[in-house]
């Protein structure tokens, strides 16, 4: 006997989504799609993630955490592949930029919504880091300077790191800081 899966109900979270770019825009988008939707204030940033989606019971009022995230963010719960696409493709088309987009699973609807955004932006923010530090390099490829080659190396050394383990890997501050040493060598 096979298991069955239960698909879970399709709900987002917004938190912020009016400080976003054309964010306004998005209660229309949901209302075109059908997609139910529930907007989180800071006062709810200490529930879980599966508690704002109602996927788990409300538990006991948790303490606000210290540093509530100050970035509007998005929390996509349940929505297949064809519905995810077409919601990331009218937001586009809407130019509606939310800069922190999650998917609820069952690994992180256990967590404090304020950690799980605050996560999901900094990975974010390494994330931009690697691709900016990517193209810097670029700019060194075909030098034969010494000095350009060793920065090459750090460079590449950083990025080959983001492959790696957790704990190995740089942080956005490190990859930015080889950039502009980087930057500041072609600048001479």
């Amino acid at each position: 006997m096979k298991a069955r899966i239960v698909p879970r109900k399709e709900i987002v979270l917004l938190y912020r989504h009016n400080e976003a770019e054309n964010g306004e825009k998005l209660i229309d988008l949901f209302t075109q799609m059908k997609l139910e939707y529930r907007l989180v204030e800071e006062k709810d940033l200490s529930k879980t993630t599966g508690e704002l989606a109602g996927y788990r019971a409300e538990t006991q009022i948790q303490e606000q955490p210290e540093n509530c995230p100050q970035t509007p963010a998005m929390a996509l719960g349940g929505l297949s592949g064809s519905r995810l696409d077409h919601l990331l493709t009218e937001m586009n088309r809407a130019k509606i930029d939310i800069p922190v987009k999650m998917v609820i699973t069952q690994h992180n609807e256990g967590w404090k919504f304020a950690d799980l955004i605050s996560e999901v932006q900094k990975e974010h923010e390494l994330f931009l880091s690697m691709e900016r530090l990517q193209k810097t390099v670029e700019l060194l490829k075909d030098t034969q300077d010494p000095a350009a080659k060793e920065l090459i190396q750090k460079a590449r050394a950083a990025l080959d790191r983001m492959k790696g383990r957790e704990e190995n890997q740089p942080d956005a501050e490190e990859l930015d800081g080889i950039g502009e040493e980087i930057a500041a060598y072609l600048q001479k």
